[in-house]
């Protein structure tokens, strides 16, 4: 995965963003939140390199999108121990190649 700060001031919340399929930080950038702000995009894999910095944040608030949702549901799994304080889902799913719960595989 890759991530972008959008906003990088310190603040002691995050709001960590999961992109849809696609997608980078392009259309996000316009975004003003008083948090600090980090985009992520590009699920050829589901690690982050320097995640230890994001264990400097009190709060966390992760909002993923389409298929970041599964990518953010990996990667809390790998990082359970971030200070995650909300999570949303936005139109997607943690299955998203699935009969029941997300995209048929005969499509």
């Amino acid at each position: 995965m890759k991530y972008e700060f959008l906003k990088h001031n310190g603040s002691k919340s995050l709001v960590l963003f999961f992109t849809g399929w696609g997608m980078d930080a392009t259309p996000f950038r316009s975004i003003n939140t008083e948090c600090d702000m980090a985009v992520v995009w590009e699920y050829v894999n589901f690690n982050i390199d320097d995640v230890l910095q994001f264990r400097n944040y009190q709060n966390i608030y992760l909002i993923a999108w389409s298929f970041g949702i599964f990518a953010a549901s990996q990667f809390i799994g790998r990082h359970h121990n971030l200070p995650i304080a909300f999570k949303m889902a936005i139109n997607g799913t943690q299955f998203p190649i699935d009969d029941n719960r997300g995209i048929p595989h005969s499509m």
